[in-house]
């Protein structure tokens, strides 16, 4: 456990958000972890299964919402002068965005579902 809220709290995930975010980012990601872990009352085995799988997932689901992070500040700075063309690109790849976060969800059940006794 103390490593999951040390892992949260030095803001895995969190490159392209100001400081003040990124610190209520640690901060709801490790109330978060305290959450999963008093509702699940793993044992040690399960834990050891377990953690690992979540702290992957959260750190893949984490560089995804960097790039929506940095997608919305390039929207923000082109939005004055934004032609057809740009508005297009950006939506395409939010779009894009949206399919990996869905591939992500669904190969982590792929890969869960198994060891689900």
């Amino acid at each position: 456990m103390t490593e999951l809220v040390s892992w949260h709290r030095n803001g895995q995930g969190c490159s392209g958000l100001s400081p003040t975010l990124r610190s209520l980012n640690a901060e709801i990601q490790t109330q978060k972890t305290v959450l999963f872990t008093e509702a699940l009352q793993l044992n040690d085995a399960d834990g050891a299964v377990f953690w690992p799988l979540y702290r992957e997932f959260e750190t893949k689901q984490a560089a995804i919402y960097d790039r929506y992070v940095a997608l919305i500040k390039e929207y923000a700075a082109s939005y004055e002068n934004m032609i057809h063309a740009k508005a297009k690109e950006i939506a395409a790849r939010w779009l894009q965005l949206e399919r990996t976060v869905s591939n992500l969800l669904l190969l982590q059940a792929q890969t869960e579902l198994p060891l689900i006794p």
